[in-house]
């Protein structure tokens, strides 16, 4: 299920510096330089690579995939990942992009170092707020790990402290920095979008023909193969969860009859979950399940080799 924000675009600009006293959070908006003290400010009760160079030479904020903060809010949309529990988050509408997860430990003293900008913003304290700024020589910079464009996911102290501010409006996402500001160091989480690179995978059929796929970093195997309408499962094969018979399970990786070899190009493919390597146990070290492959986990373009139902002669 999708929300798509309703309220026209505002942008608020904010650099977060938490003072060394630990009582107030300096601020510049909208041209001015404020102090305000934390209890004034924030209301009670309220977790691959990209190439290029961000900056704004055109007057204009960029990522460094050459994208407006504009054109990011664009690209993300807001998601209910689980109805019951009423879990949001932010992900990608279109498929070219996908997200990746930024990580790190930044110290309070002096400042944290980042930018951010209000592009949206519900009734309800759901909005979004990107990253539009990394200060040189700022703390969050010498991570190595924030972007323009980034949005913050989650913000506090680990283990077990922190505080899920995904798909928070400016608001609430300052009412939760500042639960942090009496420590030395805070733990960001954020959410960056990555355009997707193209890989080229080769698959060898039983009879040796051979069918050359494109496909976009992050797929799934199994599923560009059904999408391709290329033969998954290898009919001769009992399942490994139920070995009296034939037949797959849909994808779930218990059934072992989607294999694949590889040929070539391993680095680019997630390696075994625990579920996949049970099942592969008395198997080839090349052999992998398709349902369980990701192909392009580095998101880096390149080319990958493939047998399908390695168990055939052909």
């Amino acid at each position: 299920m999708m929300m798509d924000f309703k309220c026209p675009p505002k942008v608020l600009l904010l650099f977060l510096l938490f003072c060394a006293n630990h009582q107030h959070l300096a601020f510049k908006l909208q041209g001015r330089v404020c102090l305000n003290h934390l209890s004034k400010r924030f209301p009670n009760g309220v977790l691959p690579q990209m190439s290029g160079k961000e900056g704004a030479e055109d007057g204009v904020t960029r990522n460094a995939d050459g994208l407006t903060l504009e054109e990011i809010a664009g690209l993300f949309k807001m998601s209910v990942f689980d109805l019951d529990e009423g879990l949001y988050g932010l992900d990608t509408r279109d498929v070219n992009y996908g997200i990746e997860i930024a990580k790190a430990r930044v110290s309070r003293e002096g400042g944290l170092g980042l930018g951010l900008s209000e592009m949206m913003a519900g009734r309800d304290g759901r909005g979004l707020v990107l990253v539009e700024d990394v200060a040189e020589g700022g703390n969050a910079a010498t991570t190595g790990q924030f972007r323009v464009g980034d949005a913050l996911s989650w913000v506090g102290e680990e283990p077990g402290d922190m505080t899920r501010v995904e798909g928070l409006d400016f608001d609430g996402t300052l009412a939760a920095l500042g639960k942090y500001a009496d420590r030395e160091a805070v733990t960001l989480v954020a959410k960056r979008l990555v355009r997707r690179q193209p890989l080229e995978v080769t698959l060898i059929q039983p009879d040796g023909s051979e069918a050359k796929l494109e496909m976009l970093a992050g797929s799934v195997l199994r599923g560009e193969m059904l999408r391709q309408g290329l033969q998954v499962y290898d009919p001769s094969q009992k399942r490994f969860d139920q070995p009296y018979v034939t037949g797959n399970c849909g994808g779930e990786g218990l059934c072992g009859t989607c294999l694949v070899a590889v040929l070539e190009g391993k680095e680019l493919l997630s390696l075994p979950d625990r579920v996949e390597a049970m099942v592969l146990e008395k198997r080839p070290a090349r052999y992998r399940l398709s349902c369980r492959t990701i192909v392009g986990v580095t998101n880096q373009p390149g080319k990958v080799v493939l047998k399908s139902m390695p168990t055939l002669e052909g």
